[in-house]
């Protein structure tokens, strides 16, 4: 800028010396008028630097991710004939949208972010996953946090990570529409990472319990789910231990409806290592015990559940990965224990784009049972 200025301020000075391009000399008053043009044009370009200056810093604290799943998904054992009313929950054999997602990320200071994350692919239209505030404590140096706000709940390992980042279609049985139906809430939690050991982590929250299934917003009662986790990691081993208890008004397991309870321990346990020549890989897995489901018109059982995985990178584009799953809804009847084996392949087509090709069949104890062998296809691109 100051560059500027010195090259319009030596052009100012040569209008007094005009006669020598054959022109009348300028009058002071003329030289005076024209330095001012000058001055306001400079000025004014000095501003709109200084608001285009605002305008990228802005930006930079604003970060933007997200990601599309297209998919195909065929279920072998239904009649080709067979139509399936839009209201029943039951699929057909359908392309479809499982989940176009965009995740605003705005931190104004390292003390202070704001999440803003809508989901664009449901039949209801566009609707909230998360919204939360969160607050990184400046004092102490462990960067111990508090989220606040509509969040995943930290139930072990498979519910709070990223369905974008996830080696299989859908979450486990053990841990998706029954007990953490819809994996979020409403509610605060305190983060306390590498505290008193690097590798330690401790999570305590209080949620309202509804989870964020419509038609609930508000909290129906007076009682809150609390939830705890403590995880510890290695690198190459990871462990955590899981727990919740809830007080809520459902359907009991005899039919009635009243207060019951809805509680669970978990653990959970996933080994890293590297293969030569193939690559890295893992293996693990977790377990679930308690008693009460996620969905209040449900019957709350004593239910039981957990699953084995091994994941392995095959070179550099190809991933393969298998997944045995069990659930007992409830451990006081017979018939209806669901084991699913899922099993996975992936190529990564560059470094936004996945494809992958799943088959996954669930087998229950009730020969009346339909069985659906899900054959799933889909193209993810993540940014």
């Amino acid at each position: 800028m100051k560059g500027r200025q010195g090259r319009l301020a030596a052009l100012a000075a040569l209008l007094p010396v005009s006669t020598a391009w054959g022109q009348e000399p300028a009058t002071l008053q003329e030289v005076r008028q024209s330095l001012g043009e000058l001055k306001s044009q400079v000025e004014a370009m000095s501003e709109s630097q200084q608001g285009s200056s605002a305008d990228v810093l802005g930006l930079k604290r604003l970060k933007v991710t997200g990601y599309l799943q297209a998919r195909y998904e065929s279920h072998a054992d239904r009649p080709a004939d067979a139509v399936v009313p839009p209201a029943a929950a039951d699929k057909q054999d359908s392309f479809s949208i499982r989940r176009g997602r965009i995740k605003f990320t705005y931190a104004a200071n390292p003390t202070s972010q704001f999440v803003l994350y809508p989901d664009m692919s449901t039949k209801d239209g566009v609707t909230l996953k998360e919204a939360y505030v969160k607050l990184t404590e400046p004092w102490s140096g462990r960067g111990i946090n508090l989220i606040m706000g509509q969040q995943n709940w930290f139930f072990g390992r498979e519910i709070e990570r990223t369905s974008s980042a996830r080696e299989f279609p859908e979450r486990a049985r053990v841990f998706g529409k029954t007990v953490f139906d819809g994996e979020r809430d409403k509610g605060a939690r305190v983060e306390v990472p590498d505290l008193p050991v690097e590798g330690l982590n401790v999570k305590l929250g209080l949620f309202n319990g509804n989870g964020i299934k419509p038609p609930q917003t508000f909290d129906n009662d007076k009682f809150k789910l609390w939830m705890g986790r403590v995880a510890y990691s290695l690198g190459w081993l990871d462990l955590g231990i899981s727990q919740e208890y809830d007080r809520r008004f459902a359907t009991r397991a005899d039919g009635s409806a009243g207060t019951v309870l809805k509680k669970h321990a978990g653990a959970d346990a996933f080994l890293y290592y590297e293969l030569p020549v193939l690559g890295g890989g893992s293996f693990g897995g977790e377990y679930m015990l308690g008693q009460g489901v996620q969905n209040p018109a449900a019957r709350q059982t004593r239910n039981e559940g957990w699953f084995l995985a091994e994941v392995q990178n095959l070179g550099g584009s190809f991933q393969a990965a298998a997944r045995y799953d069990v659930f007992d809804a409830d451990r006081d009847a017979g018939g209806d224990v669901i084991r699913t084996t899922t099993l996975a392949a992936h190529y990564f087509w560059d470094d936004n784009v996945r494809i992958t090709l799943a088959w996954e069949n669930p087998v229950t104890e009730d020969p009346g049972e339909v069985r659906d062998n899900t054959t799933t296809l889909q193209v993810q691109y993540k940014f």
